[in-house]
């Protein structure tokens, strides 16, 4: 966490102060530890379960340049050091039931390979300085 900025940073220590991810595996503790610095709810780490083999995965996608897929436009803007695609303006009114965003993510399941999703809006901004 060399390169965040120094609230992030401190954010993450009080975290660490609040909840004790010892126990995890790396990736996941890593996950457990994002979800509650967003959610600012500790006691989610209690239900919270995370996959190794799915962090794994996900970090290999990431490195091989697969964007983070996005239900809403707030999320993928706040998306930082790779690709971030959000389909939600692809998708018109839902019929009830279901939510723009469900079609949007189902939407992206049947998208184009991992990498740059041409005619989509997408971000790829630097990490944090």
């Amino acid at each position: 966490m060399s390169d965040v900025h120094p609230i992030e940073r401190q954010s993450y220590r009080i975290v660490a102060e609040r909840i004790d991810l010892s126990t995890w595996p790396e990736g996941p503790a890593a996950v457990a530890a994002r979800v509650v610095h967003a959610t600012a709810q500790p006691e989610l780490v209690e239900s919270l379960v995370v996959d190794v083999d799915a962090v794994d995965a996900g970090v290999a996608a990431l490195r091989a340049g697969a964007p983070v897929v996005c239900d809403v436009e707030m999320v993928r803007s706040g998306v930082t050091g790779v690709g971030a695609v959000c389909l939600l303006g692809e998708i018109g009114r839902a019929p009830e039931g279901t939510t723009r965003s469900a079609l949007a993510m189902a939407r992206s399941g049947s998208a184009p390979p991992p990498g740059p999703w041409p005619g989509r809006r997408s971000a790829t901004r630097p990490g944090p300085s």
